[in-house]
């Protein structure tokens, strides 16, 4: 996907999205993927007074997946260990 992709995917589906999940304020979470924080995708944002979560560059400890990954991995270690 190119930032230009993305831009286009943002002013398509954003706020559509947001009213039909009722939702009056949102906060934008994305990571740091060079599309993301691009200049024009920044603009844009800022243009639609869209509010971006600041993500820290490489924190696996802010990485929602693999945190999940991490806990089903320790879940499944004590599982077999008790069997």
């Amino acid at each position: 996907m190119t930032v230009v992709v993305y831009k286009q995917l943002l002013a398509n589906n954003l706020r559509q999205s947001v009213c039909e999940i009722g939702l009056e304020e949102f906060i934008l979470m994305q990571d740091n993927d060079p599309k993301h924080t691009s200049r024009l995708v920044s603009n844009w944002l800022d243009e639609k007074d869209v509010q971006v979560l600041d993500w820290l560059q490489k924190s696996p400890d802010l990485n929602p997946i693999e945190a999940v990954l991490a806990l089903v991995k320790y879940k499944l270690v004590n599982l077999k260990k008790m069997n």
